[in-house]
């Protein structure tokens, strides 16, 4: 088999992130050079950020609001995460950053038709799913839930996922 036809052969992961702090970046760079590092060459792994192709607004908010939240005034963090202990809150807010993220998202993973695509920030469970499902794909969806201490409640919203 020739380098060409083992590219060919490859099985495409696509891990998708934020860039909000860092904190889901790196397990997302951390997993994928710990696969690279196995030798496991007949896996290709596609960082991408979630916010790619998404409007200006929405990458300053999701982005700029959290960074400046955490450093700036913990406070509105820690409300934040209170107010979104109500689960019709952690809902709504769900809804509203998938529909800003959705099209971008969408027009990556049918461009990419990943075999794999592993979850690094709870913002981008509900528009992965959406898509997944909209489009009938095949797709397993793995999440990694990457706050290491506690854990946003929006990261459980959806129960037994990827079971029919």
């Amino acid at each position: 088999m020739n380098d060409r036809q083992s590219y060919c052969m490859q099985s495409k992961y696509l891990f998708f992130y934020l860039n909000t702090g860092g904190g889901h970046l790196a397990p997302a760079k951390a997993v994928a050079e710990k696969i690279r590092s196995k030798g496991k060459k007949e896996v290709e792994i596609l960082l991408a950020d979630g916010l790619t192709g998404s409007k200006p607004f929405v990458r300053t908010i999701i982005e700029n609001g959290y960074k400046s939240a955490i450093n700036k005034a913990v406070w509105t963090y820690e409300l934040l995460y209170a107010v979104h202990k109500i689960k019709i809150v952690a809902k709504f807010t769900a809804f509203l950053v998938s529909y800003f993220i959705k099209p971008a998202a969408e027009k990556q993973i049918l461009l990419i038709k990943p075999e794999k695509i592993v979850v690094f920030h709870f913002f981008l469970i509900k528009p992965v799913t959406e898509i997944i499902e909209k489009h009938n794909l095949k797709i397993p969806v793995v999440i990694v839930v990457t706050d290491p201490f506690i854990a946003h409640p929006i990261w459980f919203l959806k129960k037994n996922h990827g079971k029919k």
